[in-house]
């Protein structure tokens, strides 16, 4: 986050650039960072986090696993709906039900519909399917699809059309195009907040916050990428607010059946990486280097040394797969445009195709656009023969049947995001 020197002694008011619109006000579908930035603004969860990342109380006041199989969670007393009601523990219960009948991934599995009930207004008593240690996690900020909510929100209730939460905010108006604006809630349990309003500013570019950032149109930038808010770095008139966290990218292989179900060649793909690279390029050093596991160095019990750091070896990479019988693999990497994503995919597929690996990582977009011109923003200021990273895109569109277009000024040769690369989609692509 970024936010500007001028206002923070003085501001009642906070707007906040968010890098893209809201796709769902159902709190229980659809788990964005965008749409859950709005939805916790009016809804809580049973067990929040400190700032060291530990379970405290939320609408939950205690969490006590009764046996192996039970779980007694104790509510907060005199909580109110922002229409008025009481929090009890039926709205708990209709919350849960909800959650799983919607398919939380946290969820599913651990706890069935019908297996909560209210031993007395302010006492939920959940019987999970088995064993489950994790389960206050489970039911925390940590599992962001199980904000609670009133126990009449049916699916396809929405947070505009009901705006009833136990928040620190109340929902004063929203369009998804522009953003949100929320203010005070008088009655929230926690007390009275700082300020007095927080508005959500929705932009669908990242240079675009930057630059209302920079003219005092916003207080405060969420999540940019490094390269893209390069400027705010070196500019006095900014703070930067870095948090050493658990963030971490993704790729997802479907591994019960296809080619990766064998690990080595999942393996493979994991030695083409150069993970220095990826932390130096996109990231400017302000990373920590990923090592194919989710526990980050942030954590008290993360060990360094096990496993051992995994690093880039083509050569292991192509012997696993003679071992595992596998030539000419090909793969489709679906990715969002957002912050470095499509940077991260440019390496990952140039790394991948030294070891014979072909990964489209822009097929989506072909997807998207079947039958239709594409006009595709791209990366590049100058057309340089040896950068990997635009010898990919431009392999991409050429193998996929895209006539290719490129604006740059003569003799450029530097990689940046403010440019364009422009193709034309055939009906058959």
């Amino acid at each position: 986050m970024s936010t500007n020197h001028w206002q923070c002694q003085t501001f009642q008011d906070l707007t906040i650039a968010l890098g893209a619109s809201v796709t769902a006000l159902d709190p229980h579908f659809h788990a964005l960072t965008p749409n859950n930035n709005i939805a916790q603004h009016v809804f809580n969860n049973l067990v929040e986090q400190d700032h060291n990342q530990q379970l405290v109380p939320g609408l939950a006041t205690s969490w006590t696993a009764k046996d192996d199989n039970t779980w007694v969670i104790k509510l907060r007393p005199g909580v109110k709906w922002q229409s008025g009601g009481d929090f009890t523990a039926d709205d708990v219960i209709a919350t849960m039900d909800r959650t799983i009948e919607a398919g939380n991934a946290g969820l599913k599995g651990v706890l069935d519909v019908g297996a909560s009930k209210a031993l007395d207004p302010l006492t939920v008593e959940f019987t999970l399917t088995g064993p489950n240690g994790n389960f206050p996690y489970l039911v925390s900020v940590f599992n962001a699809q199980t904000l609670i909510t009133p126990k009449n929100y049916a699916t396809g209730t929405t947070l505009d059309k009901q705006p009833d939460g136990t928040g620190a905010w109340k929902l004063q108006s929203y369009d998804n195009a522009t953003g949100a604006v929320f203010v005070r809630n008088e009655n929230w349990w926690g007390g009275k907040t700082a300020l007095d309003s927080v508005e959500w500013a929705f932009y669908d570019k990242v240079s675009d916050m930057v630059t209302s950032y920079q003219g005092q149109v916003v207080d405060a930038i969420v999540q940019f990428s490094v390269i893209d808010g390069s400027a705010l770095f070196d500019d006095a008139s900014f703070n930067v607010i870095a948090t050493r966290t658990a963030t971490h990218r993704e790729i997802w292989m479907r591994t019960d059946k296809g080619q990766f179900k064998d690990k080595r060649v999942r393996q493979a793909l994991a030695l083409t990486f150069d993970r220095q690279a990826m932390v130096d390029k996109l990231f400017k050093g302000r990373a920590d280097i990923g090592n194919d596991h989710v526990i980050a160095p942030m954590y008290p019990y993360f060990d360094p040394a096990t496993p051992a750091q995994r690093t880039k070896d083509v050569e292991q990479a192509k012997a696993l797969l003679a071992a595992a019988g596998v030539t000419n693999l090909k793969a489709v990497l679906h990715t969002p445009d957002q912050q470095e994503i499509p940077d991260l995919a440019v390496l990952i597929q140039s790394g991948a195709k030294e070891a014979g690996i072909t990964v489209d990582y822009r097929k989506l977009l072909s997807d998207l656009t079947r039958g239709r011109s594409l006009v595709r923003a791209y990366a590049y200021t100058g057309i340089d023969p040896a950068n990997d990273g635009q010898k990919a895109f431009q392999d991409f569109l050429r193998e996929n049947g895209y006539t290719e277009r490129f604006a740059a000024p003569l003799g450029s040769t530097y990689f940046t995001m403010d440019a364009y690369a422009i193709a034309s989609a055939p009906l058959d692509t």
